[in-house]
């Protein structure tokens, strides 16, 4: 019955394929995101201390504003937006909104939620998984994103070269 299966030769077994890949990050995202909530369960601080309202209003604060950026962020995106990244013409490159400042909004505007909501429920070990868990998976999940989008960049700099070199023609032909 197993007689018939090869073993895969080393080099595919290291090197899974992309679409492997991408769901690997996404699942890491998820644990790292899912084992903060945990902790945030499980350590939430005394809300009988005296500071636990201005913590909880602070966290708030710094929780709404994470929320803003994302739902700007996604609000931008549109119809490029995909849990999984994904390159194609129809959908380009987004430079409009928080993306003419920030690479990924999105990304940074979650770890600012989790960030207030381990201040707001004054959670020390919660804060601690956002540092070392949840902001690291997003930069990993970024950075496979990055290499999703290396295909664009390509023609990205060709259509910006091309409109330069119409400005430049343009402003080098008289009005007549």
């Amino acid at each position: 019955m197993f007689l018939g299966k090869r073993r895969p030769a080393a080099e595919d077994r290291l090197l899974p394929d992309k679409a492997v890949r991408a769901r690997l990050v996404v699942c890491a995202n998820f644990g790292a995101v899912g084992l903060f909530y945990l902790a945030l369960f499980v350590c939430a601080g005394s809300t009988y201390a005296p500071w636990a309202l201005a913590l909880g209003v602070a966290g708030c604060v710094i929780a709404m504003s994470g929320a803003v950026l994302v739902w700007k962020s996604r609000v931008a995106l549109g119809p490029a937006w995909s849990l999984l990244p994904k390159a194609g013409e129809q959908t380009g490159v987004v430079t409009s909104g928080p993306y003419r400042l920030i690479r990924h909004p999105i990304y940074l505007g979650l770890s600012i939620v989790a960030v207030g909501q381990a201040v707001a429920f004054s959670s020390g070990p919660a804060l601690l998984l956002v540092w070392a868990c949840v902001i690291p998976s997003f930069v990993w999940r970024a950075r496979r994103g990055e290499i999703a989008y290396q295909p664009l960049r390509g023609v990205v700099r060709l259509i910006s070269q091309a409109n330069q070199d119409d400005r430049s023609a343009c402003s080098l032909t008289p009005n007549t």
